[in-house]
């Protein structure tokens, strides 16, 4: 993560996170279609350490893997940055920890950040359940992008909808195909298929 000076008040920040277990083309074009619409000064991949939701439902890939394989997918992405702020905050992963350890991140450089927090439609609704979600929805903004399911935006919260070009892709699907020998070739990005393949991963 970076900042840069600016003159035009607070950086834009956006808070992409997630599990990334593997990132793939859909994560990217969000990022880079959120970045451009919303006029954001970096936008952050921010790596789950314990997707605590998840939790008994599927063996999760360990955090520094995934850490690793976000870096080599944005290896070429300008203006969007991979965090592993919260393996170092460690335990269970919470919005409000995360948001106020970036804060603190971007005013150790010297600024002041706005922090926009990217979800799907179909989570949005969900907000008044997130950890500390009183004190967060005084920080944030929340970015909204347009997700089958969606079933509007809990209340008091501070919003922004967008639409993207719709990607049926996800990370269920590759680890899937990747176990039954299938290609998963123009789904993610060449260097995170060859890091998949050096570490082994999803095979089992």
């Amino acid at each position: 993560m970076a900042g840069s000076a600016t003159d035009k008040g607070p950086l834009k920040i956006g808070l992409f996170g997630g599990t990334f277990d593997p990132p793939h083309i859909g994560h990217l074009v969000l990022a880079d279609q959120v970045k451009h619409i919303v006029e954001l000064d970096e936008l952050v991949f921010m790596v789950a350490n314990n997707p605590w939701q998840k939790e008994g439902t599927r063996k999760i890939t360990d955090a520094k893997t995934r850490v690793a394989l976000a870096t080599v997918a944005l290896e070429a992405a300008e203006g969007i940055s991979v965090s592993d702020l919260e393996l170092q905050i460690g335990g269970d992963s919470f919005t409000i920890n995360t948001v106020v350890a970036l804060k603190q991140h971007y005013a150790d450089l010297g600024h002041e950040a706005s922090i926009h927090v990217i979800v799907g439609s179909d989570a949005a609704a969900g907000l008044n359940t997130w950890h500390e979600h009183e004190r967060l929805r005084e920080m944030v903004e929340i970015i909204v992008v347009n997700r089958p399911g969606g079933h509007g935006v809990a209340p008091g919260w501070r919003t922004r909808h967008i639409g993207i070009p719709p990607l049926d892709i996800s990370s269920t699907q590759i680890r899937a195909s990747i176990r039954a020998g299938r290609s998963v070739r123009y789904l993610t990005l060449d260097p995170v298929i060859e890091a998949i393949d050096k570490f082994g991963l999803y095979r089992d």
